[in-house]
């Protein structure tokens, strides 16, 4: 925490040693290839992969870009092994689909 931050003295961040899988509450994580969710997926992948807290130096988008310009941007500055857990995500989506799809087909 920063020291101007309350909980400086009593709380602190550590890197866990073994590797955990966040649990998401709230809505789903967006499709990326949906046009009306490209704003909510901009969002969730910035909050999710890119450094932030509430301060001016250190905020998810500067407040003259958008969303999607912003993800863009970060994007390219990701490690590999980030964009494929990226990718991942909307892999689970195509997944879905193609098990709907394949249950529609065998419903006919």
């Amino acid at each position: 925490f920063h020291t101007q931050h309350p909980q400086h003295s009593t709380h602190a961040l550590r890197k866990r040693k073994i590797r955990h899988i966040p649990v998401l509450c709230g809505w789903p994580i967006p499709r990326r290839d949906l046009a009306d969710q490209a704003d909510k997926y901009a969002v969730t992948i910035l909050a999710l992969f890119r450094p932030w807290n509430r301060t001016v130096d250190c905020v998810l988008k500067a407040h003259n870009v958008t969303w999607c310009d912003a993800l863009i941007h970060h994007l390219s500055t990701l490690p590999p092994h980030h964009l494929k857990v990226i990718n991942h995500m909307q892999e689970q989506w195509e997944c879905k689909l193609a098990a709907d799809d394949f249950s529609a087909l065998r419903r006919k």
